[in-house]
């Protein structure tokens, strides 16, 4: 199953909490450590994006945030700063499984798996409960199916 990533940052929003700066090498380079791990990575800020991690930090509204995270200032999209670099455990996240925009293409919803919803349409949460949340069919494809069907003929787009 695909991921269509929206930049919005939500990923990166606590690992603040995971990812500490133990050191600045040479340069634009740091020494990251994994406080659960206990790991260290290298990582090192990408050079197109030298200037925005230079010139601006993590959001006030965002403390607990990832240190290398930074919002794009013309569009406010969430970009990583040492994207080439970034650890493993980053490339490995696949955030939300489903993606689902309303008409206007704004981020109506998401899905964690088969089992954690989360919408920020109201219109999206009723129709979920109504129509979506119950459906027992065990075949995952066939599910996936049935869910688009629902909500393309309600206008939404879906992306897996």
């Amino acid at each position: 199953m695909g991921f269509f990533c929206q930049q919005c940052g939500e990923c990166c929003s606590q690992m603040g909490d995971v990812f500490h700066i133990k050191d600045q090498k040479e340069g634009l380079v740091f020494l990251i450590y994994n406080q659960y791990t206990g790991e260290e990575y290298l990582v090192t800020i990408d050079p197109d994006k030298t200037q925005l991690f230079t010139q601006s930090a993590v959001a006030a509204d965002e403390p607990l945030s990832c240190p290398f995270l930074r919002r794009d200032p013309v569009t406010g999209l969430a970009l990583c700063t040492v994207h080439a670099t970034k650890p493993d455990i980053c490339r490995e996240c696949g955030c939300w499984t489903m993606l689902i925009l309303d008409s206007n293409g704004r981020r109506a919803g998401r899905l964690l798996g088969a089992g954690h919803f989360a919408a920020d349409d109201p219109a999206l949460h009723d129709l979920w409960a109504d129509q979506i949340e119950d459906l027992e069919i065990t075949d995952r494809n066939e599910w996936e199916r049935k869910v688009r069907a629902i909500l393309s003929r309600e206008g939404y787009t879906v992306f897996v």
